[in-house]
């Protein structure tokens, strides 16, 4: 550490970010560190755009920018982390025919992500010598999905060739015992927040520059002599208020110098809240995206038009996504007429629950919200009962008919694999659809996966009272059998592995 000189962090967003949208994350603990860690520059690489034009070059062209979103879209089936096991065990492939036979199983075409495992050694060495001579004092990871490979390659090679460098892991990969496992079984990684990052990042980095002890940092995980030891998690959830808007310059200047530019049609994202509203009262039983903290906030309405308007104005850009997990309902009356009065033609991806009524859903559609998700995951009323919904199948039917009558998009499917469910559900199920071929259609029916924080996983009185780490964790991490249970996210039930999966 350079005492009594500025100190600087490098946040980086690693594939598997998608091109098209910035981190949310480097997004917000950006501000946050430059608010409270005064004594620290802040720099943000956007890696994931770096990785898609390295795959581009090394190729002539052949693996697209389309080649890396398709991947980056295949999360439950690992094929990011895999495409960079080798940079994280330092070999020239790492089990490509099991693999390729393993996505071959699954109708997943193998060619690209083999093509791409065989750069990902050589990216890892070239980007970490370009990260270690532009000499920070610690380098921080978000992770999210199939960051976690990805960032571990890199945080090890820079361990390689500048040991001095800190490193910092974070995100929603590390929430609850994941970060702790991380942090035992990776010794590259110096510290592992788990939960909220906006207070304890800031934090910790204040304690790096003091010289300070780190045992008071909610949820951090840090060595003492060798071993791991990880503090208590934060008592409450962060207040709202104390989350700052959004700073994206970086993402969208890497863009613009970016190969893949032309590529790619840019969209903003901002979070409005946190936490469930539904799920803290009635969580769906095969959810787990809230993590360890579902208590639902939201923020301020007043901020949200003035957020969304200096998106707009400062990037140029009409495509925003809210990615909040469910909308407040209150700000139906508050936030929604604001919107509704700004005069540009924006484009809102909101998340929203499918009981919502026509005029609710006009009040939607004024404020300019054309894409909604909301959750319609069956047709059939028992099934739905099983996951909790607290909607019907006639619900979810209203919900795509208005939604067609008013000019909104729809994104949903169909969720299958619930314990109790019956052949005659699915057998109603493709009745209805018969019925409502003038409807937007799913986008596909995918079989639950077993995700932590779930009731499902929680609880085995669910109906999955056995399961391990789910099969493609096999292709991916070289830890103890007992380390991956509290390492991953995803868990295979008992009596899927009896079916071959």
């Amino acid at each position: 550490m350079r005492w009594g000189h500025s100190v600087k962090i490098l946040m980086v967003a690693m594939p598997w970010q998608g091109l098209d949208t910035p981190s949310s994350a480097l997004g917000i603990l950006g501000p946050c560190v430059r608010q409270n860690a005064v004594d620290w520059t802040v720099d943000e690489l956007y890696a994931n755009l770096r990785w898609a034009e390295h795959l581009m070059l090394e190729t002539n062209g052949s693996v697209t920018s389309a080649d890396y979103q398709n991947v980056a879209s295949q999360v439950f089936h690992g094929v990011g982390d895999w495409v960079f096991t080798p940079a994280l065990y330092d070999v020239d492939g790492y089990r490509v025919d099991e693999f390729s036979a393993f996505l071959t199983q699954r109708s997943i075409d193998p060619l690209i992500p083999v093509e791409m495992q065989k750069h990902a050694r050589g990216f890892i060495r070239n980007l970490a010598a370009d990260i270690a001579a532009a000499a920070p004092d610690v380098v921080g990871f978000t992770s999210t999905f199939m960051q976690n490979v990805p960032s571990l390659a890199l945080a090890r090679e820079l361990k390689r060739i500048a040991p001095e460098i800190r490193t910092v892991l974070g995100g929603s990969n590390c929430d609850g015992p994941q970060g702790p496992a991380l942090h035992r079984n990776f010794v590259q990684l110096d510290f592992v927040i788990s939960g909220e990052g906006e207070r304890a990042l800031p934090a910790l980095l204040n304690r790096i520059a003091g010289g300070a002890g780190v045992v008071d940092i909610p949820g951090l995980s840090w060595r003492d002599d060798g071993r791991t030891v990880t503090n208590p998690p934060a008592k409450a959830a962060l207040p709202f208020a104390v989350v700052p808007a959004p700073d994206y310059d970086t993402y969208f200047h890497a863009l613009e110098n970016s190969a893949v530019r032309h590529h790619i049609r840019p969209m903003t994202v901002l979070e409005t809240s946190r936490g469930c509203w539904w799920g803290e009262r009635h969580q769906c039983t095969f959810c787990g995206l809230n993590g360890s903290n579902i208590d639902f906030r939201s923020k301020a309405p007043e901020r949200i038009a003035n957020e969304v308007r200096s998106l707009a104005e400062r990037y140029q850009v009409l495509d925003l996504i809210m990615v909040d997990n469910i909308l407040d309902m209150n700000y139906l009356n508050t936030a929604m007429p604001q919107l509704a009065a700004l005069d540009c033609d924006l484009r809102i991806h909101y998340e929203i629950k499918s009981n919502m009524t026509r005029d609710q859903l006009s009040s939607l559609r004024a404020a300019k919200v054309l894409f909604v998700q909301p959750g319609i995951e069956s047709l059939s009323s028992h099934v739905l009962r099983l996951m909790d919904k607290g909607v019907s199948a006639a619900h979810n039917v209203r919900m795509l008919r208005d939604s067609e009558d008013l000019g909104l998009n729809v994104t949903w499917n169909i969720l299958y694999g619930f314990p109790g469910e019956t052949e005659e559900d699915y057998r109603t199920l493709l009745r209805k659809f018969a019925t409502l071929e003038h409807l937007q259609p799913p986008t596909g029916a995918w079989r639950i996966a077993l995700e932590r924080f779930s009731p499902h996983f929680e609880d085995p009185q669910q109906g999955f009272m056995f399961r391990r780490p789910a099969e493609i964790y096999d292709f991916i991490y070289q830890v103890p059998h007992d380390e991956l249970y509290d390492l991953v996210y995803l868990s295979t039930p008992a009596r899927l592995e009896s079916r071959g999966r």
